[in-house]
């Protein structure tokens, strides 16, 4: 009887370390997005800082609308086939405009596929967040746990039953 007590303890340690986890990671996802959307849109920036005639204004436009297509995919406005194709769209206006910087340009065109790869990082984390289904069942657990562990303990201190059933 042990054995399968033990093994009770161990699923129910691991979905909530896993799942929790993944939930507590979720938290930073947003700030993650935005911040390489940011530097994607600096990067840019810096390319017609060093060529002044290079255009990067469709660039531009395609990291905001990429920008805005996440907060529609956040708010599951798009789907993620359509939040796919808007990156696919983004990263092609990046290399349009990353293959004008001339010169020791590997740095640079390094950090804008970086930032790419980045969002389509956390597009693709979200969305194995958001296939999880048995998320709920993890926090009733939880719960459940936390509520058994609190009544314990309030019966284990009582002097008698009578009064561990009234706190």
């Amino acid at each position: 009887m042990p054995r399968v007590r033990s093994n009770g303890y161990r699923l129910l340690g691991f979905l909530l370390n896993g799942v929790l986890t993944d939930f507590k990671e979720s938290e930073k996802i947003s700030a993650e997005l935005a911040t390489s959307l940011q530097t994607l849109n600096l990067e840019i920036q810096a390319i017609q800082a060093y060529h002044p005639k290079v255009k990067i204004a469709a660039a531009l436009a395609a990291v905001t609308a990429l920008g805005q297509s996440l907060l529609d995919w956040l708010k599951e406005r798009i789907t993620t086939d359509q939040m796919l194709a808007r990156h696919t769209q983004t990263h092609a206006e990046v290399v349009r405009v990353a293959v004008h910087f001339k010169g020791d340009a590997s740095t640079l065109r390094g950090r804008l596929m970086q930032d790419l790869a980045v969002i389509l990082a956390k597009i693709n984390r979200v969305q194995a967040i958001r296939g999880t289904s048995f998320v709920p069942l993890v926090y009733w657990m939880a719960d459940i746990a936390a509520v058994l562990l609190f009544a314990g303990l309030v019966i284990a201190r009582a002097e008698n039953l009578s009064e561990a059933v009234f706190f």
